[in-house]
C-alpha cells in the first residue's frame, strides 16, 4: 500500500475517534527570541504545512532523528524513534483540525530543562 494511502487510512481511523463536538481550542502565538541553551534542544522546526507534509510522507521521525544525531552525536533508541513517529501523527491531526495557519512554525523540543 502506498505511503500516502497508509497515512490517509491512519487519519480517517483516528479522526473517527475524536469527539463529535470537541471543545474549541484557544491558541496564542508569541514571537519569542530563543535563548542559546534552548536552541540546542530544538530537533525540528518547520512551517505547519511542511510539518503536515512530513507526517503525511512518513518523513517526520527521520528528520527528528537526523537532528538528534547532529545535536547529541548518537542515534536515539528504537523505542524513542517509534514514539516520535507515532506521536507526531496525532499532533498532525491536532494541527490540521485546529486550522493553524500554514505559515506558523512548529517546533519540536527535546529534553526541555
Amino acid at each position: 500500500m502506498p505511503e500516502r494511502a497508509v497515512s490517509q487510512k491512519f487519519r480517517e481511523t483516528n479522526l473517527a475517534q475524536l469527539p463529535k463536538d470537541p471543545q474549541p481550542i484557544s491558541l496564542s502565538f508569541v514571537n519569542v527570541k530563543l535563548k542559546q541553551s534552548y536552541k540546542n534542544m530544538i530537533l525540528y522546526r518547520n512551517s505547519s504545512i511542511n510539518f503536515r507534509n512530513d507526517v503525511d510522507n512518513n518523513a517526520i521521525a527521520d528528520k527528528i532523528e537526523a537532528k538528534y544525531v547532529e545535536k547529541f552525536g548518537r542515534k536515539s533508541s528504537k523505542s524513542e524513534y517509534q514514539s516520535w513517529n507515532n506521536s507526531m501523527k496525532f499532533m498532525e491531526t491536532i494541527v490540521r483540525k485546529s486550522e493553524i495557519p500554514n505559515d506558523c512554525e512548529i517546533l519540536i523540543e527535546y529534553n526541555i530543562p
